[in-house]
Protein backbone atom coordinates (compact mmCIF):
# COMPACT_ATOMS: atom_id res chain seq x y z
CA UNK A 1 0.00 0.00 0.00
CA UNK A 2 1.13 3.56 -0.63
CA UNK A 3 1.77 5.91 2.30
CA UNK A 4 2.37 9.66 2.19
CA UNK A 5 3.48 11.59 5.27
CA UNK A 6 2.76 15.28 4.68
CA UNK A 7 3.54 18.34 6.80
CA UNK A 8 3.01 22.05 6.13
CA UNK A 9 6.58 22.18 4.79
CA UNK A 10 6.12 19.29 2.34
CA UNK A 11 6.32 15.52 2.09
CA UNK A 12 8.30 13.82 4.86
CA UNK A 13 7.90 10.34 3.30
CA UNK A 14 6.32 8.69 0.31
CA UNK A 15 6.71 4.95 -0.23
CA UNK A 16 5.16 1.53 -0.54
CA UNK A 17 4.71 -0.23 2.81
CA UNK A 18 3.24 -3.40 4.28
CA UNK A 19 2.15 -1.79 7.56
CA UNK A 20 1.60 1.62 9.10
CA UNK A 21 1.39 2.06 12.88
CA UNK A 22 0.11 5.52 13.80
CA UNK A 23 -0.65 7.28 17.11
CA UNK A 24 -4.41 7.67 16.82
CA UNK A 25 -6.21 10.06 19.13
CA UNK A 26 -7.84 7.12 20.93
CA UNK A 27 -4.90 4.71 20.73
CA UNK A 28 -2.43 3.14 18.36
CA UNK A 29 -3.72 2.33 14.86
CA UNK A 30 -2.33 -0.60 12.90
CA UNK A 31 -3.06 -0.32 9.19
CA UNK A 32 -2.47 -3.23 6.80
CA UNK A 33 -3.30 -3.63 3.10
CA UNK A 34 -7.05 -3.95 2.57
CA UNK A 35 -7.88 -1.86 5.65
CA UNK A 36 -11.36 -0.37 5.61
CA UNK A 37 -11.57 3.34 4.72
CA UNK A 38 -10.90 5.44 7.79
CA UNK A 39 -10.30 9.00 8.93
CA UNK A 40 -8.83 9.48 12.41
CA UNK A 41 -7.27 12.28 14.41
CA UNK A 42 -3.63 11.81 15.38
CA UNK A 43 -2.00 12.74 18.65
CA UNK A 44 1.71 13.48 18.90
CA UNK A 45 3.59 10.19 18.99
CA UNK A 46 5.54 7.60 17.05
CA UNK A 47 4.69 6.72 13.43
CA UNK A 48 6.18 3.48 12.08
CA UNK A 49 6.33 2.49 8.41
CA UNK A 50 7.22 -1.16 7.71
CA UNK A 51 7.75 -2.62 4.27
CA UNK A 52 10.20 -4.34 1.98
CA UNK A 53 12.79 -1.65 2.66
CA UNK A 54 14.05 -0.51 6.03
CA UNK A 55 11.52 0.30 8.74
CA UNK A 56 11.14 4.05 9.10
CA UNK A 57 10.25 5.65 12.43
CA UNK A 58 9.05 9.24 12.79
CA UNK A 59 8.00 11.52 15.59
CA UNK A 60 4.76 13.15 14.44
CA UNK A 61 2.70 15.97 15.85
CA UNK A 62 -1.06 16.36 15.90
CA UNK A 63 -2.95 15.79 12.68
CA UNK A 64 -4.98 13.22 10.81
CA UNK A 65 -4.56 9.86 9.11
CA UNK A 66 -6.75 8.86 6.19
CA UNK A 67 -7.02 5.36 4.75
CA UNK A 68 -8.75 5.17 1.39
CA UNK A 69 -10.36 2.16 -0.21
CA UNK A 70 -7.54 1.89 -2.77
CA UNK A 71 -4.81 0.94 -0.27
CA UNK A 72 -3.57 4.48 0.13
CA UNK A 73 -2.68 6.04 3.49
CA UNK A 74 -2.15 9.77 3.99
CA UNK A 75 -0.72 11.06 7.25
CA UNK A 76 -1.24 14.81 7.64
CA UNK A 77 0.69 16.18 10.59
CA UNK A 78 1.71 19.61 11.80
CA UNK A 79 5.27 18.22 11.99
CA UNK A 80 7.22 15.04 11.38
CA UNK A 81 10.84 14.17 11.99
CA UNK A 82 12.75 10.98 11.22
CA UNK A 83 13.84 9.31 14.45
CA UNK A 84 17.49 9.14 13.45
CA UNK A 85 17.52 12.95 12.94
CA UNK A 86 16.24 13.72 16.45
CA UNK A 87 18.53 15.46 18.93
CA UNK A 88 17.52 13.48 22.02
CA UNK A 89 19.29 15.78 24.49
CA UNK A 90 17.50 18.82 23.05
CA UNK A 91 14.15 16.97 23.12
CA UNK A 92 14.71 15.92 26.73
CA UNK A 93 15.62 19.50 27.69
CA UNK A 94 12.51 20.89 25.94
CA UNK A 95 10.33 18.27 27.64
CA UNK A 96 11.77 19.03 31.08
CA UNK A 97 11.36 22.79 30.63
CA UNK A 98 7.75 22.52 29.45
CA UNK A 99 6.88 19.96 32.13
CA UNK A 100 8.39 22.16 34.85
CA UNK A 101 6.51 25.26 33.67
CA UNK A 102 3.24 23.32 33.45
CA UNK A 103 3.71 21.85 36.94
CA UNK A 104 3.97 25.39 38.33
CA UNK A 105 1.16 26.82 36.17
CA UNK A 106 -1.42 28.72 38.23
CA UNK A 107 -3.06 30.96 35.63
CA UNK A 108 -6.01 30.12 33.44
CA UNK A 109 -5.33 28.22 30.26
CA UNK A 110 -4.20 30.53 27.48
CA UNK A 111 -1.97 30.51 24.39
CA UNK A 112 1.18 30.13 26.49
CA UNK A 113 -0.30 27.15 28.32
CA UNK A 114 -1.36 25.56 25.03
CA UNK A 115 2.13 26.12 23.59
CA UNK A 116 3.70 24.40 26.61
CA UNK A 117 1.34 21.43 26.33
CA UNK A 118 2.18 21.13 22.63
CA UNK A 119 5.92 21.45 23.33
CA UNK A 120 5.77 18.74 26.00
CA UNK A 121 3.76 16.36 23.77
CA UNK A 122 6.08 16.90 20.76
CA UNK A 123 9.19 16.48 22.89
CA UNK A 124 7.84 13.22 24.33
CA UNK A 125 7.03 11.97 20.81
CA UNK A 126 10.58 12.81 19.69
CA UNK A 127 12.13 11.04 22.69
CA UNK A 128 9.94 7.98 22.16
CA UNK A 129 10.73 7.78 18.43
CA UNK A 130 14.47 8.09 19.06
CA UNK A 131 14.29 5.33 21.67
CA UNK A 132 12.42 3.02 19.27
CA UNK A 133 15.27 3.35 16.78
CA UNK A 134 17.89 3.07 19.53
CA UNK A 135 16.30 -0.11 20.89
CA UNK A 136 16.03 -1.65 17.40
CA UNK A 137 19.68 -0.93 16.60
CA UNK A 138 20.79 -2.41 19.95
CA UNK A 139 19.46 -5.84 18.94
Amino acid sequence: MRVEVVTPTGAAASREVEEVVAPGALGELGILPGHVALLSALRPGVLTLRGAGPTEVFAVGAGFVQVTGDDSVVVLSDRAQRAEEIDVKAAEKAFTEADHELAEWTDEQNETYDRLVTQRAWSQAAIDAAHVVGAASAH
